[in-house]
């Protein structure tokens, strides 16, 4: 093997392992997000057993009569979880462009 053969079995090895490193990152990112649903799931299923608060018109806590509580919760997580995604897929983006650059 000459020096050119050694650099080009390098540069497959280190794809070759970028690739299984994004496709762990990609399976964490599924199984976070299937575990969020069915917790979603739950607190939907659970809001049905409460009643909610009796509150002023004034209030934030009007939310929380009549079942409204668990949709305000979903919609927090689901846009917690939404930046979240988008803060890690903006880092790989930018992890890639840098080792793509080099």
């Amino acid at each position: 093997m000459n020096d050119k053969e050694r650099v080009e079995a390098l540069h497959r090895k280190m794809k070759e392992r970028r690739k299984i490193k994004d496709r762990r990152v990609t399976m964490a990112l599924c199984a976070v997000s299937n575990i969020l649903v069915l917790c979603l799931i739950l607190v939907i299923s659970q809001g049905e057993l409460h009643q909610g608060a009796v509150a002023g018109n004034y209030s934030g806590a009007i939310m929380l009569y009549g079942n409204a509580g668990s949709y305000v919760l979903t919609a927090l997580l689901a846009f917690a979880l939404g930046v979240v995604i988008t803060i890690i897929l903006k880092k790989m983006k930018e992890a890639k462009s840098g080792s793509t650059d080099e």
